[in-house]
């Protein structure tokens, strides 16, 4: 028996992909505007988005809803 199987539905956690701001915040990425996508050296996706008038970049990230 494979360890998948011995998990239940509260072994698993709702998430959704995060942007974070420079105020320090995680925001969904559907609550920014999409600006531009690229990749960095290491291979990480990074978001240019809008966010309450400012232009910013981040990793793209899940996190816990």
């Amino acid at each position: 028996m494979t360890q998948m199987n011995n998990m239940k539905d509260s072994d698993f956690v709702e998430t959704t992909s995060c942007v974070y701001t420079e105020n320090g915040e995680w925001i969904p990425t559907d609550q920014v505007e999409f600006v531009d996508i690229s990749e960095d050296f290491q291979g990480f996706d990074i978001m240019t988005f809008m966010y309450n008038g400012k232009k910013m970049q981040s990793r793209i990230t899940t996190r816990p809803v």
